[in-house]
């Protein structure tokens, strides 16, 4: 068995080789998302369209229940979607990273780690073309301030940061284990429900503390409260914080000890 200290240095070799060949991740990554829509007439923006009926169909389903009428909640609905979805599909979307370039993986010998990152471009590919969406909500209901944009992006740079250690975790887990796909599309499903992307957590009362006790809450929040124009809690920080911290330093620990692996697992 390798030591912890040898598994955090393979690891982070082959994540600083990947990072410094972007012509193996950058390019390919846009290319495996617009591919997906090759000889359709909208291309790439059928995501747009998608991400837009979502908003449209909880905004208005949900407005005047749940929102009570409150213009700025469909606002808060319209954030909450498009940071799930985002962080929902590459989760899912990851357990197959490496199974899906099988074909690559066996023939060339590329860092590992290109694969992952590869699947981020191409996650952040499809988070940009939900973008108008999003702008198109934030100027019709909150109009947010400049510091409170800047504050947004700082958290979406957390979300997209966590992006990196949970698809090379769950990349590593899927390779290995081939039902962890339908068991993480099963629990993404839960947690839509569980998470308040469209229900507001003061709304549960004396029961709040359960939507606190989800990780996904506090991701959202601080994306979503600065749009609102409301500070994102210091827990809420603290929470995403400490979760990127240990997050990326367990799957930088169980990469470095299994990506060689992979190739036996294909």
């Amino acid at each position: 068995m390798r030591t912890v200290a040898a598994a955090l240095a393979s690891g982070s070799r082959d994540v600083a080789r990947s990072v410094r060949r972007p012509a193996l991740w950058a390019m390919p990554g846009w290319f495996d998302f617009v591919l997906a829509y090759r000889r359709t007439l909208l291309g790439p923006f059928w995501e747009t369209v998608a991400m837009g009926l979502w908003v449209a169909g909880l905004g208005v389903v949900f407005g005047y229940s749940l929102g009570q009428g409150d213009p700025s909640y469909f606002a808060y609905v319209g954030v909450g979607v498009v940071a799930w979805f985002y962080m929902s599909s590459v989760a899912t979307s990851s357990t197959d990273l490496f199974r899906s370039k099988d074909s690559l993986i066996l023939s060339h010998r590329s860092p590992l780690y290109t694969y992952v990152l590869r699947h981020v471009v191409a996650g952040a590919a499809r988070l940009l073309m939900h973008m108008p969406v999003l702008i198109a909500v934030l100027v019709v209901a909150a109009r947010p301030g400049i510091t409170d944009i800047a504050m947004a992006a700082l958290g979406l740079a957390a979300v997209l940061f966590a992006s990196f250690w949970v698809s090379a975790l769950t990349g590593l887990v899927g390779a290995r284990f081939a039902d962890t796909k339908h068991v993480l599309v099963l629990a993404s499903r839960f947690l839509f429900f569980a998470t308040p992307v469209f229900w507001r957590t003061e709304s549960l009362g004396d029961r709040a503390l359960l939507a606190s006790a989800n990780p996904f809450t506090h991701f959202l929040d601080v994306v979503r409260a600065p749009l609102l124009g409301e500070p994102a809690s210091d827990v809420a920080w603290t929470v995403v914080a400490a979760t990127n911290a240990i997050g990326a330093i367990v799957a930088l620990l169980l990469y470095g000890r299994h990506h060689r692996s992979v190739v036996f697992w294909l």
